[in-house]
């Protein structure tokens, strides 16, 4: 979800115009008045999300073959090179999944990913 804030000042016209111009944009606007003063007005316009678009997977399913394979070697506390021996891969290429996994899945430590192969 995306956010947009934006300040108007004074005149209903000109918030008119700024609330016209979000929905027109496909944003769902917010008003919340009087923040700094009696005469500012905040408008903060939020994206709508499309109900046709398909979710983003969660989890274990975005990851591919091979990226839940080393994530099961890193849960058996395997180090880089001995994941790579038994794959049949560099080393390189292991340190190279295990960034991939740790930005699709949001962690950052091979602790955090060997919790999160136990889990699945």
């Amino acid at each position: 979800m995306k956010q947009l804030a934006i300040m108007a000042h004074g005149e209903r016209p000109a918030l008119d115009a700024v609330l016209h111009g979000l929905r027109a944009s496909g944003l769902q606007p917010v008003v919340l008045y009087g923040l700094r003063g009696e005469d500012e007005v905040v408008v903060v316009g939020i994206v709508n999300e499309s109900p046709a678009a398909a979710p983003a997977p969660a989890g274990w399913e975005q990851l591919s073959d091979r990226e839940r394979a080393v994530a099961r070697l890193v849960g058996q506390a395997l180090t880089n090179r001995q994941i790579a021996r038994r794959l049949g891969i560099s080393a390189h290429m292991v340190n190279y999944h295990l960034r991939q996994i740790f930005r699709k899945l949001a962690i950052s430590s091979r602790v955090s990913l060997a919790a999160y192969a136990e889990s699945e």
